[in-house]
């Protein structure tokens, strides 16, 4: 690591589908941007950033995906625990029940939105698992973003 590393805080990066994102940052239940083309920037942007943080300062950024996540939550919030230094207490999440939020591209967006949405975040979207040519554009099994993150 180098000495930029000692100065960098650790970072935990939940990636999600940028079709979702686009139309989370539409409805603006956090964070309000009503453009298409500012939302995909903005994640494209996001998993850009974070892939040459993890490149240069690897044991400072953990990241996982949001769908991932809510397969097994006791799972990757131990993965974040033990990533701080913070122990894992036995049944830490046995009240813990996931409440996703789901978004549904394929209503909330039109057709050209999808493909703008596709054109600015295709090739990242992809290397984290994702397949944005239409339908529901689920994740693929197996990826992950350590093995196919992008890092350029």
């Amino acid at each position: 690591d180098s000495e930029a590393c000692n100065w960098a805080r650790m970072r935990v990066h939940i990636v999600r589908n940028p079709l979702d994102v686009v139309v989370s940052l539409r409805t603006g239940s956090i964070m309000h941007i009503d453009s298409v083309v500012a939302g995909a920037n903005y994640w494209r942007e996001s998993v850009a950033t974070l892939a040459t943080l993890r490149k240069a300062c690897r044991d400072r950024v953990l990241e996982f995906r949001y769908e991932d996540f809510m397969t097994d939550p006791a799972g990757h919030t131990a993965r974040v625990l033990e990533f701080v230094g913070e122990p894992v207490e036995p049944g830490f999440m046995d009240a813990f029940v996931p409440q996703p939020r789901s978004y549904d591209h394929r209503t909330e967006l039109t057709p050209r939105q999808i493909g703008i949405v596709r054109s600015i975040c295709g090739a990242h979207a992809k290397r984290y698992g994702y397949d944005l040519s239409g339908g529901a554009a689920q994740p693929r099994e197996g990826a992950t973003p350590a093995a196919a993150a992008p890092d350029a």
